[in-house]
């Protein structure tokens, strides 16, 4: 992941990568999202986790997350995903 968004240049405009097997967690397992939420010292009531999979993603629920679904499709094929999963909680983009 983390060259991946240095590929791009994009990897200075990220605080914090919380991957699986530094954690020690994966999805759905309140570890990861407590994880990052402790990381980035933000409040679950105040995060959104966007994901494309109910089940996995959707576990940020149980630490009181808000959760987006967006469709589990190639990015090309949903350019406007994040967009439209920031509307659906209210945040206007």
């Amino acid at each position: 992941m983390r060259p991946a968004f240095a590929a791009i240049g994009a990897a200075e405009h990220v605080d914090e990568f919380v991957l699986s097997f530094e954690v020690g967690a994966i999805k759905p397992d309140p570890a990861i999202f407590t994880t990052a939420l402790d990381r980035l010292g933000v409040a679950a009531q105040d995060a959104l986790m966007v994901g494309d999979s109910e089940e996995a993603d959707g576990g940020a629920r149980t630490v009181g997350c808000q959760f987006a679904l967006v469709d589990p499709l190639p990015t090309a094929e949903r350019p406007d995903g994040l967009i439209a999963a920031l509307q659906s909680v209210g945040i206007r983009a």
